[in-house]
């Protein structure tokens, strides 16, 4: 089969690693496939090419902030990329993420839906279904019509004009009528979709997510950097794994949930520190960003519980790197959270209730050998990667 791939990542970031290996299964199963790809760095794979310049982007974000109107710049290029399409007449075009200021989004699913293209939209978050935000954050609009959006200014960021409405009931046109489509995603995706004005009557496939668990996320020894950290033997560990500058993140509760165990013989750890907090609880550890993945299975196989205080997430890759580390997580019930993991290795508690969640880091017990080895076989049984490209193959028809 002819497959086309496009994405705003290619072999970079969780979205563009799997894109990469769902590239190089279907060209080991004999497919040709090619792949288009926004942001990063020149990739030299045969049949892969990258969509503009650094400027392009640069151009593509200034104008959609300065007017609210997300995924409909960057014409040129896009016009181009299609024209491709159309001479390589592939049998099924996957979509993964369009966000990300680096193609005109509107022009492009008009175009496959006009030349009558099979097209699998793979979602790793809600933006399908969106008048303009990636996340429903609590808001409920897009069950009826985006408009007088309250994210406004979160990414995709507008400083000044709210175009969601104009965007959603552009969406929802192209959606309509539209046969050839089929989304794919995590069950609370799927959930989600269904509520929505604009994707409730598409057919959807369950996808669970997947990572690598044979060569990179794997329990690693920890005990040299619990002392070079400092932290105590007998100190219990939780850990994050984040932006701080990211609101969608939630970290104002995370430091929270650390303050309220001050008196308690726990340590609290955040990677990925982004920005200067003030007045942080003395349990506190601010790692920055990491971007060795053997250094991050460190930090994973020296927790003794992850913790994430996001209210607005799909099924965060991370949340599944954690598990294949041995190492449970905790959080609040919101979005995508409750789905990733059985109750076994994974507490939730109400969103915003930060007492509960600290009740759970002093109740939750260490890490023993047992546990850690039960927490990866959860995450190999239900997130290995080979599944997940094979899953990709079965939804857009591709033989394996």
């Amino acid at each position: 089969m002819k497959i086309v791939l496009i994405n705003s990542w290619y072999a970079q970031g969780s979205t563009g690693y799997l894109v990469k290996c769902f590239r190089d299964r279907l060209l080991d199963c004999g497919h040709e496939a090619r792949v288009y790809y926004g942001r990063g760095t020149e990739s030299e794979d045969a049949g892969v090419r990258k969509i503009g310049k650094r400027a392009d982007l640069f151009l593509h974000a200034f104008l959609a902030r300065s007017t609210g109107m997300e995924g409909c710049f960057s014409t040129f290029r896009t016009r181009r990329m299609l024209d491709e399409i159309d001479a390589f007449s592939p049998d099924v075009v996957y979509l993964f993420n369009l966000h990300a200021y680096y193609l005109n989004e509107y022009l492009l699913l008009r175009r496959l839906k006009e030349k009558k293209y099979k097209v699998v939209y793979v979602l790793f978050d809600e933006y399908a279904f969106m008048g303009k935000c990636c996340f429903s954050m609590g808001c409920d609009r897009f069950q009826t019509e985006c408009g007088n959006c309250p994210n406004v200014r979160d990414y995709p960021k507008s400083w000044i004009f709210d175009r969601s409405k104009k965007l959603f009931l552009e969406k929802k046109e192209i959606f309509s009528d539209w046969k050839e489509l089929t989304l794919a995603g995590v069950e609370f995706l799927k959930i989600q979709a269904k509520r929505s004005a604009i994707a409730s009557h598409l057919p959807f496939e369950t996808l669970n997510m997947g990572i690598d668990m044979q060569k990179t996320f794997l329990p690693v020894p920890s005990d040299e950097l619990r002392r070079a950290l400092g932290i105590g033997a007998k100190q219990k560990v939780a850990l994050t794994v984040c932006s701080s500058s990211d609101r969608r993140k939630g970290t104002r509760f995370f430091y929270e949930t650390a303050r309220l165990c001050q008196g308690d013989d726990v340590v609290f750890i955040q990677v990925g520190m982004d920005e200067k907090i003030k007045n942080l609880p003395v349990n506190f550890i601010g790692i920055p960003y990491v971007s060795d993945l053997h250094e991050l299975c460190r930090y994973f196989s020296l927790a003794d519980l992850y913790l994430t205080t996001s209210f607005g997430e799909a099924m965060a890759l991370v949340y599944l790197e954690s598990l294949a580390c041995g190492t449970p997580i905790a959080g609040f019930d919101v979005s995508g959270v409750p789905y990733t993991a059985s109750r076994e290795f994974l507490k939730v508690v109400p969103f915003g209730d930060t007492k509960a969640l600290a009740d759970v880091v002093r109740s939750f017990p260490r890490k023993t050998q047992i546990s850690a080895d039960a927490c990866r076989n959860y995450a190999l049984e239900h997130y290995a990667l080979s599944d997940f490209t094979r899953r990709l193959c079965e939804i857009g028809g591709a033989s394996v």
